[in-house]
């Protein structure tokens, strides 16, 4: 055994170092780490009878991560002396010791709560993601919700079943019926709801895939992104390990089929799972609910809930002949029941007949079913009876291509103000024609849409390109609203709001937070933005508005949409200035290089360093004479790569850009660490790491001091390695990165076992697996094996 300098040990973290509720609950977490114990093992501590049931997995990482506040600070008190003695219970402290541990622990919990500027009320519930139920009628369906009662809802325990399946052709009340349900019993889950509409059968937007889904989920559980997986197999994982534990209720809506739906089931045999699809789902363990449309007889008392029994009764064969007009679909007769509705003085074979009429005159849908053309016939009647600035309305927003939208979108497609775009959407809610959504915002049915798209091209043209060149214009100015935020003191998109039409303006974005959950909302609106900008050749708006997007793409680690966005946009930059051409080359050039394409990004790379040198604009240069040291990089060209990093570090300096610098000299310290040149990455490393620390980057300071480790561990300097790695996991608790934490915890005890202190090893060990196993890290696995070995 080498005989070296002490290692120090790693105390315990201190809680009154927290300031507010998510940093306590950050600090737990480490003592649990520290004290090496997995979260399923904690409340299998005997720790007194109080503390039965309070520390069940997903209680405990809810309020890890600061969340799931109790309904009083007495209650989280007693969650914090139960957490910290079944953490120390592992520890073998004298008894004395541990109890004034947990007063310690508790003192703190208490002062905080108590501090002026505490955030311990802040309310931090679990998910409800819920859209509002469009009705509170369910004709034809009330034994449909009752088999679901006794399904899901936990009413029979012989017969209850996780998933449920609910199939049937489009417009048949599928989603209406999920939805109303699931208001119905939300309060039994309460830890939470989720709904995503998957568009399994949307013809205009791709099929959301697994790995969207999931990772939306996990942001709706308040997974932060660093700890977001990459691949499908592990955020499947994650998510499984997130709802174990948990009663929660997802409606997981228009999915394509079971391979979209295998990897979102929970993990907690309290969840229950509602999918909506318009083809069966086999192989996935569902219990099916097939719908039909609706009897005579349902139909009929479907149309009278919405004009009225009396008038109904009065004019029997009329309503039978609206409900065939309607092929007896929920959708179609809701809308044209609140037509009749709002038109009292029509009578109901007054409106059966202009519905014929128009059945006469009119193609089909051509969206599949037989029933499409007495369904669009219907659309058209509904339409014609809306006042003028209504039905212009519904047209113009057949023109936007996203999955939904907000009211500052609708008013900017309208050129209204919102006080008149919402006066107007309402009435489209009230007879059905559009959607409401939660957060102010709307969506079409998939039939719908197709209609509205249809109805579009009723509008001369240049409307319709004025309609989207507001669109654009809206996006533009709340992308680089964001992007303002993420990026303060980068260069902007040269965006001049004197050529931009006049919109709503952008919505307040105060902090990343705020920038990260409009980007989230808007995304699929953005992509389609884009494109359709490219398509109509509004040159301007389709690389700009990549550009602005950039940044959220990067910090998101959306490389396939960054890459996606550049490439529809780069036909538009090069018609419009070499300086929008060099802008989406650099970018597409760094997106590239993340999805594994070096040689096409090095082209890109190239052309831009070229561009920006001919127009005179240094600090571009440099940003794209770093991207392609990357990519030169992932080709192992090491002394080009290096070259480039040196002529980005040379240009930074120049306009004296830290940050550009300090990325520099970190590329660079790779490079030479590619190479095995040690001493030479070692030093770049030190500069790299000052520099971070000096602009307040952290999460990268953090990174970079582990870096740094690596590099000394190549060369067998472990006291160096093992301070660098320590100092290195100060920084990812501070930030609470918990990926980084657990790699560091690995490295950390192999350079611990290798300077002989083989215990500290092992505990580091033992601290990193746990880490990465609750994380659902691919690592993991490698850890295990080395603890393994180590333990020999």
């Amino acid at each position: 055994m080498n005989k070296q300098t002490p290692c120090p040990s790693v105390g315990p973290p201190d809680p009154e170092a927290a300031r507010s509720i998510a940093e306590f609950g950050a600090l737990l977490r480490q003592l649990r780490i520290w004290a090496k114990v997995s979260i399923g093992a904690l409340g299998k501590q005997s720790i007194g009878h109080r503390c039965l049931g309070k520390l069940s997995k997903g209680t405990v990482s809810q309020r890890e991560r600061g969340q799931g506040m109790p309904r009083s600070y007495e209650d989280y008190e007693l969650f914090v002396d139960c957490f910290v003695r079944a953490c120390l219970a592992h520890t073998q402290l004298p008894t004395e010791t541990l109890q004034t541990e947990v007063d310690r622990w508790c003192s703190a919990w208490r002062a905080l709560a108590n501090a002026p500027s505490s955030d311990v009320g802040t309310e931090h519930s679990p998910p409800r993601l819920l859209p509002p139920a469009t009705t509170s009628h369910l004709a034809g369906r009330l034994s449909h919700v009752e088999e679901l009662d006794r399904l899901l809802a936990g009413s029979s325990a012989q017969e209850e079943v996780p998933l449920v399946s609910i199939t049937g052709p489009p417009g048949v009340g599928k989603t209406a019926l999920a939805i109303q349900w699931a208001h119905r019993v939300a309060e039994r889950f309460p830890d939470g709801q989720l709904y995503v509409d998957l568009r399994g059968w949307d013809g205009d937007h791709e099929v959301l895939a697994p790995e969207t889904v999931l990772s939306r989920f996990l942001r709706d559980l308040r997974v932060p992104d660093a700890e977001l997986p990459s691949t499908l197999d592990e955020l499947e994982a994650r998510f499984r390990t997130e709802t174990a534990d948990r009663r929660m209720l997802l409606v997981l809506d228009n999915a394509a089929g079971p391979e979209q739906i295998r990897p979102l089931l929970p993990g907690s045999r309290h969840c229950r799972t509602v999918v909506t699809s318009r083809a069966p789902l086999t192989g996935i363990g569902a219990r099916a609910m097939p719908l039909d449309v609706l009897s005579e007889t349902e139909s009929f008392e479907l149309i009278a809930s919405l004009i009225g029994v009396v008038r109904a009764q009065d004019e029997p064969d009329a309503v039978s002949l609206v409900a065939r007009l309607c092929a007896r679909l929920p959708l179609a007769l809701r809308i044209v029941g609140e037509g009749i509705a709002v038109r009292p003085a029509i009578s109901v074979a007054e409106a059966a007949e202009e519905i014929a009429d128009e059945s006469t005159r009119l193609d089909t849908l051509g969206v599949g079913t037989d029933e499409a053309h007495d369904i669009r016939s219907v659309f058209s009647w509904s339409l014609r009876y809306l006042s003028p600035p209504a039905a212009r309305l519904f047209r113009l927003l057949g023109l936007h291509e996203g999955p939904d939208l907000p009211l500052p979108v609708v008013a900017a497609l309208a050129d209204i103000p919102s006080a008149a775009a919402r006066h107007l959407v309402h009435m489209l809610v009230r007879v059905n024609l559009i959607e409401q959504r939660p957060g102010g915002r709307y969506r079409f049915h998939d039939l719908l849409r197709l209609y509205a798209r249809e109805r579009a091209m009723d509008l001369p043209q240049e409307q319709r390109i004025q309609a989207v060149e507001r669109l654009s214009a809206w996006y533009l100015k709340a992308g680089d609203a964001s992007d303002r935020v993420f990026a303060p003191s980068r260069r902007r998109v040269p965006i001049h709001d004197r050529d931009l039409p006049h919109v709503p303006a952008a919505p307040p974005m105060a902090d990343h937070r705020a920038a990260f959950a409009w980007g989230d909302t808007e995304r699929e609106n953005v992509l389609s933005v884009v494109r359709q900008c490219a398509r109509e050749e509004l040159h301007e708006a389709a690389w700009q508005l990549p550009a602005v997007m950039g940044e959220y793409f990067y910090l998101r680690k959306m490389w396939a949409d960054l890459y996606a966005t550049h490439k529809d946009a780069l036909p538009s930059a090069q018609r419009t200035s070499l300086v929008a051409e060099a802008w989406i080359r650099s970018n597409l050039g760094f997106a590239g290089s993340h999805i594994g394409m070096y040689r096409e990004a090095e082209e890109h790379c190239r052309r831009a360093v070229e561009a920006t040198t001919s127009i005179g604009d240094p600090m571009s240069t440099g940003i794209a004479w770093n991207n392609l040291g990357i990519a030169l990089g992932g080709l192992r060209e090491w002394d080009e790569a290096l070259a480039a990093f040196q002529r980005a570090l040379e240009l930074h300096r120049s306009q004296g850009n830290q940050w550009g610098e300090a990325h520099a000299l970190m590329n660079m310290a790779r490079a030479h660490a590619g190479r095995g040149e040690w001493d030479a990455a070692v030093e770049l490393y030190v500069r790299a790491g000052e520099l971070h620390g000096a602009i307040g980057n952290r999460v990268v300071e953090g990174t970079v001091l582990h870096e740094l480790g690596l590099a000394h561990a190549a060369q067998a300097r472990w006291e160096q390695a093992t301070d660098c790695y320590q100092r290195a996991l100060a920084i990812h608790n501070e930030v609470d990165n918990r990926i980084g934490a657990g790699i560091t915890l690995d490295d950390l005890a192999a350079a611990l076992l290798a300077r002989g202190h083989r215990d500290e090893a092992l505990d580091r060990w033992r601290q990193a697996l746990i880490v990465l196993e609750e994380l659902a890290h691919p690592r993991a696995e490698l850890v295990r094996n080395r603890l393994e070995s180590a333990q020999r």
